[in-house]
């Protein structure tokens, strides 16, 4: 009945078009700051304005021996956004091949920059009047691209504005050639060391005008330009556009001109941002929209027509021979825990000898598989159709890392520096462990028994002065229910003891009814003084503390001290040392054997065996001193001690 009074007639229509516009293609790398623009010559030997620096803070905290420090201080007055396009990656050292989806070549000059709040990218296909177009989907249809993520260029010093804040790797984004991409972090992760395939779904959006959408339009202008660069006064850029206004607003300069490559038609209220006011201001501005998701501003209106581009990730490992070898490989021990252990049965003569013909012979025969299996993957990456990149490829980028890894060695002194001074505090604190006889080897360990006896006095004459006191102390044997009970009668008054002489008490509860509130006094008496002589044979006891560390401790130390000494003289590289002390036994002595094989000893010792005994003796004081001045302590301790004598 419903359908008769309102009806509803939906039609579908489908189109299928002969080509498609292939959207457009950016890459970003998350490194912004390359180390051998930032050391080079251009920033170093730059002589900035000396005016209006002694007042500010932030150049006063600069440290003028570091030379990234410097490269501020040098380029201050710069503009910001020509601070920042240089420092960027650039596409001719990133773009190593490229090849258009109707197979064409296409090369670096073919990408445009693009710039986003996150950083500088480079974007092909963006003429929006003339773009790629495609005749279907699949691989046949792709844009091919093989990118050097340049991870040589980091800056892993601790320079707090240029150090490599992210993991290298690239962002790749995907969107219509009408968009203006405010950010890159809705793009594709692509690490580095792999290839990626990013298969993507277009979905083109059609709303109908109204309060939740607005109809953008294209002028004349923006179809006309076909350098890639943002145009003004569009709707699409409002989000950009409402973060470059708060950056104006907070930091009293503009990054318009460095963001949209063009100068407004209305006149200039700020001055473009140098590199001072963007490190000191606009960078926090930016970090401040980051850990909010560039959601800080919900006013911009939402586009009619859109095209969305959803996109995955199909991930491999890239082959290790594509890119010329760097840096020369070293050997690297793998976990040396199968030999820690020594207490391993040995295996007789006659068997190590035949174990050993067979070693002998299966080794021989590895050797020569392994050999012929070098060849081949040697001669695999020889051939002319398996080579990625041409000689001069090959030769520039190995340049390029060289000089990069120079500088790195050159500038990066903070690392090294940072580990010599571990070393030496490493040092020193062994030293200081070893002068204290705390030491991890039982050579150099005293107890805290036998600390006690050397450094007071009194502690070790006091058992050899009472000694037949402490003997029995340490010869209390366990008493019985029946054998406390005639303790309370010999504690009572003689009075009593003449009148019940002949009788036998087997429970402390008869003697209770027997003798009532008196009797409670003395077993409370006994109670006392029972726990007043187990505190005093735990802090005299050689058993409570201990006495020797065990084997493991001495041996992992002696071995991490010996790795820190091959570093020293250079036959150990850093990446080895650290990855031997990242071994699986090295990583469960620091969790866990360090700390309860010799911390937690000691702590032990100190805390409970020392510090927490003399703590309950302190607490039982007050009462044994009244119970010494009415004369009934020391019958409570000798009716303790000698009951069987």
């Amino acid at each position: 009945m419903m359908y008769w009074l309102t009806p509803v007639a939906t039609n579908i229509i489908a189109a299928y078009p002969e080509s498609i516009a292939f959207p457009v293609v950016a890459i970003c790398n998350s490194n912004q700051h390359r180390i051998t623009w930032i050391t080079g010559d251009n920033i170093q030997k730059r002589q900035g304005k000396k005016a209006a620096l002694d007042s500010n803070n932030f150049i006063e905290n600069l440290n003028y021996s570091d030379i990234f420090d410097k490269a501020l201080l040098q380029s201050w007055d710069m503009d910001a956004g020509h601070f920042l396009q240089n420092a960027a990656h650039q596409r001719t050292r990133m773009i190593v091949r490229c090849e258009l989806p109707n197979g064409s070549r296409c090369n670096a000059r073919d990408f445009r920059p693009v710039w986003t709040l996150t950083g500088l990218c480079w974007a092909i296909n963006v003429d929006s009047a003339n773009p790629i177009h495609v005749n279907g989907a699949g691989p046949g249809n792709a844009l091919r691209l093989l990118v050097n993520i340049e991870r040589y260029e980091r800056i892993e010093s601790c320079t707090p504005k240029l150090r490599s804040r992210f993991l290298p790797g690239l962002k790749v984004l995907i969107y219509n050639q009408t968009d203006v991409p405010p950010h890159y972090l809705e793009g594709v992760n692509i690490p580095a060391g792999f290839t990626m395939d990013i298969p993507f779904w277009m979905r083109h959006r059609q709303k109908l005008p109204g309060r939740d959408c607005i109809v953008t339009k294209i002028s004349d202008n923006e179809k006309k330009n076909e350098n890639g660069s943002q145009n003004k006064n569009s709707e699409r850029d409002c989000l950009m556009r409402s973060y470059l206004k708060e950056i104006e607003r907070r930091c009293n300069c503009s990054m318009r001109e460095a963001y949209f490559q063009e100068i407004d038609d209305l006149p200039k209220q700020f001055s473009q941002c140098n590199v001072l006011q963007y490190f000191e201001c606009v960078q926090s501005v930016l970090e401040w929209a980051r850990n909010m998701g560039f959601n800080n501003f919900q006013h911009c209106p939402i586009p009619c027509e859109s095209v969305d581009y959803t996109a995955w990730q199909d991930m491999n490992e890239l082959p290790s021979n594509i890119f010329p070898k760097l840096i020369s490989d070293w050997n690297v021990d793998e976990d040396e825990e199968d030999n820690e252990n020594e207490e391993e049965s040995i295996e007789t003569t006659t068997n190590n000898n035949r174990n050993l013909y067979q070693n002998k012979e299966q080794s021989n025969v590895q050797t020569i598989v392994d050999s012929v299996e070098r060849d081949k993957e040697r001669a695999h990456y020889q051939c002319t159709h398996n080579k990625l990149l041409s000689t001069s490829h090959v030769r520039r980028i190995k340049n390029e890392a060289q000089l990069a890894y120079e500088k790195q060695a050159q500038y990066q002194e903070d690392i090294q520096l940072r580990t010599k001074h571990l070393i030496e505090q490493f040092r020193k604190s062994i030293s200081r462990i070893v002068e204290m006889q705390w030491g991890w080897k039982n050579d150099y360990f005293l107890g805290a028994n036998k600390r006690l006896k050397q450094m007071v006095g009194c502690y070790a004459e006091i058992p050899l002065i009472h000694s037949d006191v402490f003997s029995a102390i340490f010869n209390l044997k366990p008493q019985g229910e029946e054998e406390r009970a005639n303790q309370m009668i010999q504690l009572l008054n003689e009075s009593f003891i003449k009148n019940n002489l002949s009788k036998h008490y087997q429970t402390i509860g008869e003697v209770k009814r027997e003798f009532g509130i008196k009797a409670d006094g003395k077993y409370k008496e006994i109670e006392m003084m029972e726990e007043l002589l187990k505190n005093i044979k735990r802090l005299f006891s050689e058993e409570t503390f201990t006495e020797h560390l065990p084997n493991r401790i001495e041996r992992i130390m002696s071995k991490i001290l010996n790795f820190m000494r091959q570093f020293e003289e250079g036959s150990l590289r850093r990446k080895e040392w650290a990855e031997r002390m990242n071994a699986r036994n090295m990583r469960h002595f620091f969790d866990e054997d360090f700390y309860e094989n010799w911390y937690n000893l000691i702590v032990k010792d100190l805390e409970n065996g020392i510090i927490g005994t003399i703590q309950k003796i302190e607490q039982l004081i007050p009462q044994l001193y009244s119970n010494t001045v009415n004369g009934t302590a020391i019958m409570a301790g000798s009716t303790i001690l000698f009951w069987q004598c």
